[in-house]
């Protein structure tokens, strides 16, 4: 059926006739007809209230026979044939252009494959660094278990700091996430086995504040260990996830302790005014005033002046140390070290 068949069949049914179900099946499936409708509706609506009912009327020339005066829904129904054919097909929208629409669905079709096709690629290139990584675990995990803690450590946490990334938009990445996932969880596992074994080898610090500093930094990595292991039970059990989001990141690297410490360093500002007061005074303070884990290990009663408004904590170390004659370093568990410098 033809949309004007079906408009036609719009207007009999509205003006009372019964309707086909040809027509309405027509219009059901087309967005055009169905507009025809909803306008012709309207204009009959309208129609309806501005019509008042005819009282019949005698014939003049022959007063004894009664002409049927025409009802007020026969006269409605044809002006609404006459209004809403002009009203509507005036405001029609023009036939959509067809074959401009199949040449927009075959540009976005080859959009689409030209993007699978460089994910692929990229794919191909994160698979390979992502083996390496795996290989790299193992040799780390052969380390660790060799006793050799500061090797497997050094191994874990540079394998972590290089760990490969891609993103995905158009291919599943269900199973390389899952997988990738699971390598950067056995990674870090190893690392933290690796830096609490390390830490317990470390001599302890001399004053009360070093040996709280080192309590906590211990508490921290057993508690990101058990976290790890939680993560890794819960990774195994449920297995590849479906993708929720368009685009998917999958891998990337993982910051170390050191790092994190580094940066909360480089953004913390600080103002310090002390006049002659003990290393071990000023360290004191700026452990208090930046939450950090700091540790002095030289001498405590060395003199420093410093006079600094809003600098980086980094600024403020270099300048401490420096009159101290000490240095400064993080080290892997995130620790501040104060300690002698070198001659």
């Amino acid at each position: 059926m033809t949309c004007d068949e079906a408009c036609a069949g719009i207007l009999r049914e509205i003006g009372g006739e019964p309707g086909d179900t040809d027509h309405r099946a027509h219009v059901a499936t087309c967005p055009t007809c169905a507009q025809y409708r909803r306008e012709a509706d309207q204009v009959w609506r309208r129609l309806g209230t501005a019509v008042e009912p005819c009282p019949p009327r005698r014939n003049v020339v022959d007063p004894g026979r009664r002409k049927r005066t025409p009802s007020a829904i026969t006269a409605a129904a044809a002006a609404l044939i006459a209004a809403s054919s002009v009203v509507v097909w005036a405001t029609r929208p023009p036939p959509p252009a067809i074959p401009a629409r199949q040449d927009a669905d075959e540009e976005l079709r080859r959009r689409v494959l030209r993007v699978a096709q460089e994910e692929k690629e990229r794919v191909a290139e994160f698979e390979k660094k992502l083996t390496e990584a795996e290989q790299g675990r193992v040799e780390a995990r052969a380390l660790l278990d060799a006793g050799k803690a500061s090797e497997a450590a050094a191994r874990a946490e540079e394998l972590l700091r290089s760990f490969p990334k891609v993103r995905l938009a158009v291919l599943d990445p269900a199973a390389m996430e899952h997988r990738a996932a699971l390598a950067r969880n056995v990674l870090r596992e190893i690392a933290l086995t690796a830096q609490i074994q390390l830490l317990k080898a470390k001599p302890a610090p001399e004053d009360a504040a070093g040996l709280e500093e080192r309590a906590e930094v211990e508490i921290r990595l057993y508690n990101r260990l058990r976290e790890t292991l939680r993560e890794r039970e819960s990774l195994k059990d449920e297995g590849p996830r479906p993708k929720k989001d368009p685009a998917v990141e999958v891998g990337g690297a993982e910051p170390s302790l050191q790092k994190e410490t580094l940066d909360k360093v480089r953004s913390i500002k600080i103002t310090i005014s002390m006049q002659n007061a003990p290393l071990s005074t000023v360290v004191k303070y700026v452990r208090e005033i930046s939450g950090l884990g700091l540790v002095l290990m030289a001498p405590g009663d060395a003199p420093v002046t410093l006079e600094l408004s809003d600098v980086s904590l980094e600024a403020a170390m270099e300048y401490l140390t420096r009159q101290a004659n000490t240095k400064w370093e993080v080290d892997r568990f995130g620790i501040i070290v104060v300690s002698p410098a070198k001659k």
